[in-house]
């Protein structure tokens, strides 16, 4: 929510990937904290949210570059981006394309402005699927997996 709620505050495109009493919860947490107007966020593009990247990992992919490079047209400094893996979840046929999905997000990713949350919930994910994750996002290497474990 920190990473959502510094980026409004701020003025920074913010972008969240959740769905249904999840992206509510988002929202409803969102709205009104340290003055942050929500429908006004929305509205002016500010705040950006979608159930899910598209149906294919081109697709996500595709939308990702589209709607990141877009946001930069106005000149920030600073790209937000949380994703609830739950929800963008949905949009693959399998948490290996999931994955995959995520290898390739994280090219488009470190060459933007960008500072992404991709939230995986472990009673959605299985560890494999867990382990997989971290292995694609090599930026949380140096922190250890003890880290992870607390």
């Amino acid at each position: 929510m920190r990473v959502l709620r510094e980026g409004l505050k701020s003025g920074q495109p913010c972008f969240l990937v959740a769905e249904g009493d999840t992206l509510a919860a988002y929202l409803k947490a969102l709205d009104g904290s340290d003055g942050i107007d929500v429908d006004a966020a929305i509205r002016d593009r500010k705040l950006t949210t979608a159930p899910g990247p598209g149906s294919s990992v081109a697709e996500a992919l595709r939308f990702w570059e589209q709607v990141l490079t877009r946001a930069l047209a106005n000149g920030p400094t600073l790209l937000r981006v949380v994703g609830e893996m739950s929800s963008a979840r949905k949009a693959f046929e399998s948490d290996p394309l999931m994955i995959e999905f995520e290898v390739g997000f994280n090219t488009i990713a470190k060459r933007l402005p960008a500072v992404t949350l991709c939230q995986y919930d472990v009673r959605v994910f299985d560890g494999e699927t867990i382990f997989l994750a971290i292995r694609a996002h090599p930026d949380l290497y140096s922190f250890g997996i003890a880290t992870f474990l607390n």
